[in-house]
């Protein structure tokens, strides 16, 4: 993986630039008045995180629960 010194000047002007090289895959090392202070590398997304953040974000529709009573009826019941 390559990395690319950047100013903290040329990062803040060329923001979508930088953003776009590390979806590209490339990393910064970020210098601030001629000293490295950070690293800013692209993440590397897991494919079964992914997978598990659409399932909370979007339940099946035939989700079904065992229980009749109302979410605060199930709080309250916990916290007493």
């Amino acid at each position: 993986m390559q990395t690319q010194p950047i100013s903290v000047k040329y990062l803040r002007e060329n923001f979508s630039f930088v953003r776009q090289r590390l979806k590209d895959g490339l990393s910064f090392l970020l210098i601030y008045r001629s000293e490295p202070i950070a690293k800013i590398e692209p993440i590397q997304k897991e494919k079964g995180v992914n997978r598990i953040l659409q399932t909370l974000l979007n339940p099946p529709k035939n989700l079904r629960f065992k229980s009749r009573a109302s979410a605060v009826e199930l709080v309250r019941k916990v916290r007493d």
